[in-house]
C-alpha cells in the first residue's frame, strides 16, 4: 500500500510544539525518543505503522499511564492482513503487511482498558473489509523490540466479526488464514518483548469467528521473549461463524482447523525466558468440531523454553505439544507466590514480589519504585548440647518484618517459625532471611554456626561372678545418659566389655573394662566393673572300702582326703581300728580347703567288720616295734608266715612294697629311716589274712 498521502507530520508524535522551527535532527532516536503521551499519541503511532511509513530503529517512550475509560476501538500497531472490496461483477485482493519495526519503551507505564476493548476494522481504508492475520494491541512486531509495558484488560475483549469467505471464481483467492491473537501482540517475529505483562479481572475474547489461535500473551512468538508474565483471570473463546450478505461466504471445509489456545503463546519457535502465565479459568465454544490445543503456558513449542513457569491445573498440561523445558514448569498458587521457586531471577532489579501485589506473584518493578533499605540484627546462638530444650531465635529487622530462619544441617537442627529444635550433634548454619514487601527491599541475609556439643554417656561394666576353672560369663554394660528416647541402637558402634582373667586364674577380683562405643550424639564416659572368681566347689565321692578284720576297716586312699568314722573327728588314715566286730560303721571323706576350691564333704557310707575268725588270732599275735620309730621297725608275726609288706603315707600314696615270702622266722626288720617324719601305715599280708598297723616316724 502506499504512503504517499501519508507524511511524518500526520503521523509521528513530536516531542514539542517547535512552532515554525523543524524539529531536532535527532528526534526518535534512542536519545531522543518520541513521547507517547495519550491515547491519540497512539492511533497516530497504530496508523504510522500501517501506512509503512518507515520506522526502523524509530524509538518511542511513553512518558505516563495512558487509560481508555470508555469502550475502545483499537488499532493494532503493526498489521498483517488481507482484504477485499464489496463485491461487483469483478474485485480487489489487497495484501496489507506493516509490522511494527520501531523500539516502544513503555517507560514502566500502563496501559490501562477500563471498558470493552474491540480490535476494529481498519479506519481510513474506503471500502475495504480486511481478515487480519495477527490481532493484539501490538498486532505484528518484526525486527523491532517493546519493553517496559504492562496492559491491564478489566473488561471484555472482542474482535471484529471476521469473516472466512470463498471467491467461487478465483479459488486461489479464497481465504485461509493461520490467525493468531495474543493479549499484548498477536505476533512477534525476529524482535525482542521483554519486562513486559498482560494482565486483567476480566479477560474474554468474546466473538471470535476466524481466530484460530488464542494466546494470554503472544499469539505466535519467532522472537525473544524475556522477563514477562501473564495473569488473566479468563481466557475465553469462541468460533461463531456468520453468513453475509455482501461476501460468497461459506460454512464449509475450510473450518475444520486446530484451535490453540493458551496462557503465554500458542505457538513459540522463538525464545522464552524468565516468564510465568498464570490463567485461572479457561472457556471454549469452538463448534465446528475443531481439535483445541490447550495449554497452560503453550500450546505448541519447537522453540526454547526456559526458567519458567505456570500455574498447574488438574486437566491442561503446562505445554500441549513440543519440548518440555529444562528448568521450571508446573507449580501451584503457592509456589507461584514464593521468592525461592523462581531461581536465577533477579529481584533486586527487575522483578519484585509482594502478597499486596498482583496476587502475590512475581511483578515487575518500576523505575519511581523506592523501597527502604532494612537490617538484620541476629544476635549469636550460644554453644548447646545434644538433648537440650528447644531454643528460640531472637532475630529482628529495622523493618520489623517478620523473619524466616533456615538450617543448613537437618540433621543438627530444625526450625519451625522461630523455635529451634535440637536434633543431633554437629554444625549447622542457621540464617535469618527477611525477604522484604511493597515498602522493603530483601534485606540481607544473616548467617551464623550453631555449634550442638555431644551429650555425655556412661557406660559401666556389671559386675559378674563365677566359680575357678569356668570360662568367663558374658560381659554386659549398663548406660546412663540417655537423650531423646535414645537407646543402644541409636549407637553407631556399642562398647564392649573385656576381662583378663582365664578359666584357671586364681581366685580373687579382676577389672571388667569397658572401650570401643562410637556415637553421632555422645562421648562415652567408661566405668570398669569387677569378675570375682571364687573357689570352685568339689565333687567328692562317697568312701570305698579296701578291707575289713574283726577291728579294723580301711577305706581306699583318696589323695588330699580326710576320713570319719560315725561323724567323730576327721583323721587324715583311711585305716580305722578298735573296732567292734561284726559290726556296721558310717563313714564319710572330704576334701579341705584349696586356694581354689572350697572344702567338700561326700556322702556317708557304711562298712562292717568281720566276725571274728582266724584274723582275730593273727592280731593278736602280731606286733610292731619300735612305734614311734626312728627308722628300724620289727614285726613280730607268731606262727604266720608274712607274705609281703606295703607301706603308705597319710595320702595313700604307696611308699614301699616287699615281694613275699620275706621270712619264715618269728621277726621282721624293715628299715623305714630313708622316710620323712610322719604317719605312715603299714599293710601286712600273710597266708592267713591281713593287718594294717600305722606306725609313726620320728
Amino acid at each position: 500500500m502506499s504512503n504517499s498521502n501519508y507524511t511524518f507530520d500526520n503521523y509521528l508524535i513530536p516531542t514539542a510544539d517547535y512552532g515554525t522551527n523543524m524539529p531536532p535532527s535527532d528526534l526518535g532516536t534512542q536519545n531522543n525518543p518520541y513521547l507517547v503521551s495519550d491515547t491519540s499519541d497512539l492511533e497516530k503511532l497504530a496508523l504510522s505503522v500501517l501506512h509503512e511509513l518507515d520506522l526502523n530503529n524509530v524509538y518511542f517512550k511513553q512518558n505516563e499511564d495512558i487509560t481508555y475509560n470508555n469502550d475502545a476501538n483499537i488499532v493494532p500497531i503493526g498489521y498483517k492482513a488481507s482484504g477485499i472490496t464489496p463485491y461487483t461483477s469483478s474485485y480487489n485482493i489487497v495484501d496489507i503487511k506493516s509490522p511494527f519495526s520501531g523500539h516502544y519503551d513503555g517507560n514502566n507505564h500502563s496501559l490501562k482498558f477500563n471498558g470493552t476493548v474491540t480490535f476494529s476494522k481498519l479506519p481510513g481504508m474506503g471500502e475495504f473489509t480486511s481478515i487480519p492475520e495477527y490481532m493484539g494491541v501490538f498486532g505484528w512486531v518484526k525486527d523491532g523490540s517493546v519493553r517496559n509495558l504492562n496492559i491491564q484488560y478489566n473488561n471484555i475483549v472482542s474482535a471484529p466479526n471476521l469473516i472466512s469467505c470463498d471467491y467461487p471464481d478465483n479459488p486461489t483467492a479464497n481465504s485461509n488464514f493461520a490467525n493468531y491473537f495474543g493479549g499484548f501482540a498477536g505476533c512477534l517475529e525476529n524482535g525482542i518483548i521483554e519486562r513486559c505483562a498482560v494482565t486483567s479481572s476480566t479477560f474474554f475474547l468474546e466473538i471470535i469467528e476466524i481466530w484460530e489461535n488464542l494466546g494470554g500473551f503472544v499469539g505466535i512468538n519467532k522472537g525473544i521473549v524475556n522477563d514477562c508474565f501473564t495473569n488473566i483471570y479468563r481466557l475465553k473463546g469462541s468460533n461463531q461463524y456468520s453468513s453475509s450478505p455482501n461476501f460468497y461466504c461459506s460454512m464449509g471445509p475450510k473450518l475444520g482447523r486446530n484451535q490453540g489456545f493458551a496462557g503465554l503463546a500458542v505457538e513459540n519457535s522463538g525464545t522464552i525466558t524468565n516468564c510465568y502465565s498464570r490463567i485461572q479459568n479457561f472457556d471454549y465454544n469452538f463448534t465446528d468440531g475443531t481439535n483445541n490445543n490447550v495449554g497452560m503456558f503453550i500450546s505448541n513449542n519447537t522453540g526454547t523454553v526456559s526458567n519458567s513457569y505456570w500455574l498447574s491445573d488438574a486437566i491442561y498440561n503446562g505445554i500441549y505439544s513440543g519440548s518440555q523445558p529444562p528448568t521450571g514448569g508446573s507449580r501451584t498458587l503457592a509456589e507461584l507466590q514464593a521468592q525461592s521457586t523462581f531461581i536465577g531471577w533477579d529481584f533486586n532489579n527487575i522483578w519484585n514480589i509482594c502478597a499486596a501485589i498482583n496476587d502475590g506473584m512475581p511483578y515487575l518493578r518500576t523505575s519511581n519504585e523506592e523501597q527502604q533499605s532494612q537490617i538484620i540484627t541476629f544476635p549469636t546462638i550460644p554453644t548447646k548440647t545434644y538433648g537440650d530444650a528447644p531454643i528460640t531465635l531472637f532475630a529482628t529487622s529495622t523493618s520489623d518484618l517478620p523473619i524466616t530462619y533456615q538450617s543448613s544441617n537437618m540433621a543438627v537442627a530444625t526450625i519451625s517459625g522461630s523455635t529451634l529444635t535440637i536434633v543431633g550433634a554437629g554444625t549447622a548454619t542457621i540464617t535469618a532471611t527477611q525477604t522484604g514487601n511493597c515498602d522493603y527491599n530483601a534485606a540481607t541475609p544473616i548467617s551464623q554456626i550453631f555449634t550442638v556439643d555431644k551429650a555425655q554417656l556412661t557406660a559401666t561394666a556389671d559386675n559378674k561372678t563365677r566359680e575357678y576353672g569356668e570360662a568367663n560369663p558374658p560381659f554386659t554394660v549398663t548406660y546412663s545418659g540417655w537423650k531423646n528416647g535414645d537407646n543402644v541402637n541409636s549407637l553407631t558402634t556399642q562398647p564392649t566389655a573385656t576381662c583378663t582373667a582365664t578359666p584357671t586364674s586364681n581366685v580373687g577380683t579382676y577389672p571388667i573394662t569397658v572401650s570401643g562405643g562410637v556415637a553421632t550424639n555422645y562421648d562415652f564416659q567408661y566405668y570398669d566393673g569387677t569378675l570375682i572368681v571364687t573357689k570352685a566347689t568339689q565333687e567328692i565321692p562317697a568312701p570305698t572300702m579296701e578291707s575289713n578284720t574283726i577291728t579294723s576297716i580301711t577305706l581306699n586312699i583318696v589323695f588330699g582326703c580326710e576320713y570319719n568314722i560315725n561323724d567323730s573327728d576327721w583323721q587324715d588314715s583311711p585305716i580305722f581300728e578298735g573296732l567292734a566286730p561284726n559290726t556296721s560303721y558310717s563313714f564319710k571323706q572330704r576334701m579341705s580347703e584349696t586356694e581354689t576350691h572350697l572344702a567338700s564333704e561326700s556322702p556317708a557310707v557304711d562298712f562292717s567288720t568281720q566276725s571274728l575268725n582266724i584274723s582275730e588270732n593273727l592280731l593278736n599275735n602280731l606286733n610292731l616295734y619300735p612305734n614311734p620309730t626312728t627308722g628300724m621297725l620289727t614285726i613280730e608275726n607268731g606262727e604266720w608266715r608274712i607274705e609281703n609288706v606295703e607301706i603308705f603315707d597319710i595320702y595313700g600314696r604307696k611308699l614301699y612294697f616287699s615281694t613275699r615270702p620275706l621270712v619264715h622266722s618269728s621277726t621282721v626288720n624293715i628299715d623305714i629311716s630313708h622316710l620323712s617324719a610322719g604317719v605312715y601305715f603299714l599293710k601286712i599280708n600273710t597266708e592267713t589274712g591281713m593287718v594294717v598297723k600305722k606306725v609313726l616316724k620320728e
